[in-house]
């Protein structure tokens, strides 16, 4: 039987995201896998790129001119959106890792012993 601290924490764990198939007692947030993200880096890099050099290769008004306004529009939109996956995490408490490269070596990686 269910005493009323279970139900309270079966209901908390739907509400922050704990998985269905863990129970509250088990459950270890610091033992969840980081989410990983681009750092903030890339899409600022980008977006200079394409407002300082890109556009002035382009003229204004043409229609080059419009889909370069698109594309760092929907960069702005890109690096918003993933602020906002961001702030879920953290409110869930839902470790983020920052990636640089697709170079990174993943944990697995790292438990793998050096080539020789």
């Amino acid at each position: 039987m269910l005493t009323d601290s279970h139900r309270y924490c079966t209901i908390s764990a739907i509400f922050v995201g704990i998985p269905h198939n863990l129970s509250p007692a088990s459950f270890d947030p610091f033992a969840m896998q980081p989410v990983p993200l681009p750092s903030h880096i890339h899409y600022e890099l980008l977006l200079q790129l394409l407002e300082r050099e890109t556009a002035r290769s382009v003229d204004r008004g043409t229609e080059e001119h419009r889909q370069l306004q698109e594309l760092v529009a929907t960069l702005r939109r890109g690096l918003a959106i993933q602020k906002q996956l961001e702030a879920t995490c953290d409110r869930k408490h839902i470790p983020i890792e920052y990636h640089w490269s697709l170079n990174q070596p993943t944990p697995a990686d790292r438990s793998l012993p050096a080539e020789s």
